[in-house]
């Protein structure tokens, strides 16, 4: 069932991202549909929708670093590290380059993708 009141804000962030993805990735999309049981919402992909997605995606990347600087790594394995989420943020972790972590995301993926990557980062 649809919310009352609208779709839930994290719902518009969602749809925000994959609006991003596909907009950098195949070109210009202009909204997306949100499916419910009852009903469909198109949301419409402003300028507006887009600054609030990179916005938050800049804030939880700031507030990750923030957790990755003050925990100091309690091991020497490199195995372990590769495990680890912070991986790829982290500039503890054994065997780190001192390279953007990009790179690593990077893999040979589409490179137009890059533009949203380098918010996350």
């Amino acid at each position: 069932m649809a919310p009352v009141g609208g779709p839930y804000w994290s719902q518009l962030i969602q749809l925000g991202v994959y609006l991003i993805l596909v907009d950098e990735n195949y070109g210009r999309v202009p909204y997306g549909v949100l499916k419910y049981k009852d009903r469909s919402v198109k949301v419409e992909f402003t300028r507006s929708l887009r600054l609030s997605v990179l916005s938050l995606l800049t804030e939880l990347k700031r507030v990750e670093r923030v957790a990755v600087e003050g925990v100091a790594r309690s091991h020497n394995s490199a195995s372990k590290c590769r495990k680890c989420g912070f991986y790829d943020v982290c500039n503890q972790s054994v065997g780190w380059s001192g390279e953007s972590p990009a790179i690593y995301w990077g893999g040979g993926g589409c490179p137009r993708v890059w533009s949203l990557r380098e918010h996350l980062f």
